[in-house]
């Protein structure tokens, strides 16, 4: 019986020690906080905004235009947005107007293990034209 006793008792301080450890651990854990850059409004909020800004040149009034605009951009630790390139562009260089519209917004920048990330991010976003 004694034995008994004692052997259950050494398996259950392995077992506090063993949950305590585990714990422990986790406490000093660091949290590892990944986030990708993106519009702070979301995609579609990103979407609305160009469109609801867009004037389109003379050039294009009156056509029909069902293509893309794609542009990338480089997301900046400070929110900004810097080195836009052209992708693809339509009639009348469409994509710099759009670049003209997107130049001040901020976007959330890319954050890994909890801290913003120092290196650029580039972003394309085929954008739809229909006039």
């Amino acid at each position: 019986m004694k034995k008994e006793l004692l052997i259950s008792v050494i398996f259950l301080l392995i077992g506090i020690n063993a949950s305590y450890s585990q714990s422990n651990g986790n406490v000093n854990m660091k949290v590892e906080e990944q986030q990708q850059a993106h519009y702070t409004g979301g995609d579609n909020a990103f979407y609305k905004y160009v469109y609801s800004h867009l004037a389109y040149p003379t050039c294009v009034k009156g056509k029909y235009i069902n293509d893309n605009v794609s542009i990338s951009f480089d997301v900046m630790p400070d929110s900004t947005l810097q080195n836009f390139v052209v992708l693809k562009d339509v009639e009348c260089n469409i994509a710099q107007t759009i670049i003209d519209i997107i130049r001040p917004l901020k976007f959330a920048p890319s954050i890994q293990n909890g801290t913003k990330v120092k290196e650029n991010v580039m972003y394309s976003f085929p954008i739809r034209i229909k006039n």
